[in-house]
């Protein structure tokens, strides 16, 4: 799932060191603002996600994979289209390995 509006980010559920060191400012910094700036402001309905959960359980055929959150949809949508735009590149490569009659 994406993110969805709880207490996942702040200080009740993620533990943060009191010590901060400049090396890592580009790695756990990075994520450290994250968290700090995207706390109680994420985009998904905890309640709806809850209920999409119910009806998963109690579906006769669950996807195999079921995205949840617009976040999460706009993630794969651009992952998909760089890998489409990817193989566009380079299929005549990938298909030149063929075994030739």
């Amino acid at each position: 799932p994406g993110f969805f509006r709880t207490d996942f980010l702040d200080g009740q559920s993620l533990v943060r060191t009191a010590r901060e060191l400049d090396d890592y400012a580009a790695t756990v910094g990075v994520t450290r603002s994250f968290a700090a700036g995207h706390n109680h402001q994420q985009p998904g309905d905890p309640h709806k996600l809850a209920q999409v959960m119910l009806d998963l359980a109690a579906a006769p055929t669950p996807p195999l994979r079921l995205p949840l959150g617009r976040d999460t949809v706009a993630r794969i949508e651009a992952k998909h289209a760089a890998v489409t735009a990817e193989l566009a590149t380079w299929r005549e490569v990938s298909l030149s390995t063929a075994i030739s009659d």
